[in-house]
């Protein structure tokens, strides 16, 4: 769902989409059609967070009404608390998670509030940064959801002796246990693109 060329696209489980009530999404900046995708296919309430702005974004005001709600608060340091939005909402939640390497800051709440999500989708940043790689592999291994799919984002990547490392993965987690390991399978998959 998303853009099918460019960022914001992800791949889903359908499964969890169908099971949510809620879509929280961290991170809309000018873009928010894998909020729009989701709603045609649920109908569910959608809970944004976003850094204020003082630039006008064009449709942006005319998307976010009704059962579509914008709250102009960064999520992270100094902003939004996770805990707290997460302890007020009830179950049936689906996550996207898109906010700049502000990330780091939210796994443990995520973990904490895990038993609440249908699916998260969570863009990880700063990957060559000290211990991101280590807390990123023990977030996977806690988070009692099944990562059902992963994209590496040529965005931007670090170029060492040992050839390019991305920067930015993109990872699909899932509640649906009706999930399984298919090793046919190749990545990328047909609809992931650059």
């Amino acid at each position: 769902m998303g853009e099918p060329q460019g960022d914001c696209g992800y791949l889903v489980n359908p499964n969890d989409v169908s099971r949510s009530r809620i879509l929280l999404s961290f991170g809309i900046g000018d873009n928010w059609t894998f909020e729009k995708q989701f709603q045609d296919l649920t109908q569910c309430d959608i809970i944004a967070y976003d850094a204020p702005t003082d630039r006008d974004i064009p449709g942006r005001e005319e998307f976010f009404q009704h059962n579509r709600r914008l709250v102009q608060q960064r999520v992270g340091p100094g902003g939004a608390d996770v805990d707290q939005i997460l302890q007020e909402l009830p179950a049936d939640i689906f996550l996207k998670c898109d906010i700049e390497s502000s990330e780091w800051y939210l796994l443990d709440d995520l973990i904490d509030h895990q038993h609440k999500f249908t699916g998260i989708v969570l863009e990880v940043h700063e990957l060559n940064q000290k211990d991101h790689i280590d807390r990123l592999t023990d977030f996977i291994c806690r988070i009692g959801l099944r990562m059902v799919h992963l994209h590496v984002n040529n965005w931007f990547y670090y170029v060492t002796d040992d050839g390019a490392i991305p920067d930015v993965l993109e990872l699909t987690f899932s509640s649906d246990t009706n999930t399984k390991l298919d090793r046919s399978l190749t990545l990328p998959h047909n609809l992931d693109s650059p």
